[in-house]
């Protein structure tokens, strides 16, 4: 699989920069936020599906709940994600964009370390973890992309913003893939 997605990266680079009229231009990459942001994105979101991925066998091998089971262990952190989305105008008020993605790289990072250090004392620290992963990406969601975009045309904006989603949804499948 490596191969094909070598070629399709070098056709891609070769594309954008042989054809004036591609959607995505080389002038996207000169930008070095943006670059950066994108492969944050593609880090944090990857090892995020990697979890979600492997929680269940977790659930099933180490508390003896059945793999279906432990799809509600999923509930209260997106509840709590939806929370701080909802409330994401507020606390953009208070906190600037790179305090907003610090805390939520922090939150998540401690979302991999409550259940790392707590493997198989309680469940609730996979739950915890999860709830952290939430709130996290919800908080990181918004001033990620504002930093990402904000010195690239308004124009462009929407491509911008459109190639920011497809490197999550393309991390999503690798990190299910590498931690199968």
């Amino acid at each position: 699989w490596l191969l094909p997605v070598a070629v399709g990266i070098a056709v891609f680079v070769w594309h954008i920069s042989t054809h004036a009229n591609a959607i995505v231009t080389s002038e996207f990459f000169k930008y070095k936020p943006y670059v950066f942001v994108l492969l944050v994105v593609f880090v944090v979101y990857s090892v995020n599906l990697g979890f979600v991925f492997v929680l269940p066998f977790l659930g099933s091998d180490l508390f003896g709940m059945d793999v279906a089971q432990t799809s509600l262990l999923f509930v209260p952190g997106y509840i709590l994600a939806v929370v701080v989305g909802t409330l994401s105008g507020a606390i953009a008020k208070v906190l600037n964009s790179r305090q907003a993605v610090t805390i939520a790289l922090a939150m998540i990072a401690a979302g991999f370390l409550v259940p790392a250090v707590f493997t198989d004392q309680w469940i609730g620290f996979y739950v915890i973890g999860i709830g952290l992963f939430g709130a996290g990406y919800a908080l990181m969601y918004a001033p990620l992309l504002s930093t990402a975009v904000g010195e690239i045309a308004p124009e462009k904006s929407g491509v911008a913003i459109g190639f920011y989603n497809l490197t999550i949804n393309i991390a999503i499948p690798i990190g299910i893939a590498y931690t199968a």
